[in-house]
């Protein structure tokens, strides 16, 4: 099952080469990684470049702001289900993917844990919703960065 990660990224080279980082070294190989930057001039772009043999997409320009920026992301994807790992967001480790692919193709949304680091180098984990009653929206509200979310058959 493929699974289409979209990460968007503004002058922020720090936090996408962690991304980018976590994403290409995990161990599950059917993923489709899409990287969306909004023209940066802080390096973002040479980065970017440099890895694009392991991106299935890239560009880097102008855009219209965060949503706009996901919505370019979303139109080249393939996969079947869709995570949004924004410059700075990373997976908490390698095999994060294969654990999450067991349970994809059961479900329309699957959500995982999220560890919260503040500035301070505290940490919180939210295990997310208990309920399975969960309306759409109210689901989209919390965290899309552990939002796995059905999206071709």
């Amino acid at each position: 099952m493929k699974i289409s990660i979209i990460t968007i990224n503004y002058n922020n080279l720090d936090g996408l080469k962690k991304t980018m980082t976590s994403v290409l070294e995990q161990t599950y190989a059917n993923v489709e990684y899409i990287i969306i930057d909004g023209g940066s001039t802080d390096g973002s772009k040479r980065y970017i470049e440099s890895c694009q043999q392991d991106l299935a997409y890239w560009v880097s320009e102008s855009d219209r702001g965060i949503y706009n920026a996901m919505n370019k992301g979303i139109a080249q994807a393939t996969g079947e289900y869709l995570l949004f790992l924004n410059s700075g967001d990373w997976l908490a480790g390698v095999k994060v993917l294969d654990l999450i692919s067991k349970n994809l193709g059961n479900c329309g949304i699957l959500y995982g844990n999220l560890i919260k680091v503040y500035a301070n180098g505290s940490e919180k984990v939210d295990k997310g919703p208990e309920s399975s009653q969960l309306t759409l929206f109210h689901f989209f509200v919390r965290h899309h960065q552990s939002s796995f979310s059905f999206y071709k058959t």
